[in-house]
């Protein structure tokens, strides 16, 4: 909720006391909903499921983004995004297969 709140706002929010990248905001922001993920899930096919849903809702986000004032698209962004998710994907298998 909150991604999609912070994403669609016109103009953009701009993160206190933050000045790096935005695509670090990106990354962070998908990769600990995929981490979160993790909790709603009891198998590995759910997960995947789960992350192909999170990965098209990025998607439709940045494409709404042209849309809103302010804003604009960016297909480097939802590349970050499914970086973001990947990474978290990643950890999450291999924490459960381990476990």
């Amino acid at each position: 909720m909150g991604i999609t709140i912070g994403s669609l706002v016109p103009y953009g929010i701009k993160i206190p006391c933050y000045n790096g990248p935005s695509k670090l905001i990106h990354f962070v922001a998908y990769f600990i909903l995929s981490l979160a993920a993790a909790f709603v899930t009891d198998t590995r096919n759910e997960l995947i499921i789960i992350f192909i849903i999170i990965a098209l809702i990025s998607g439709l986000i940045e494409i709404i983004q042209y849309f809103i004032p302010g804003r604009y698209a960016s297909f480097t962004d939802f590349l970050v995004n499914l970086l973001g998710i990947g990474a978290g994907g990643a950890i999450i298998i291999l924490w459960k297969m381990f476990n």
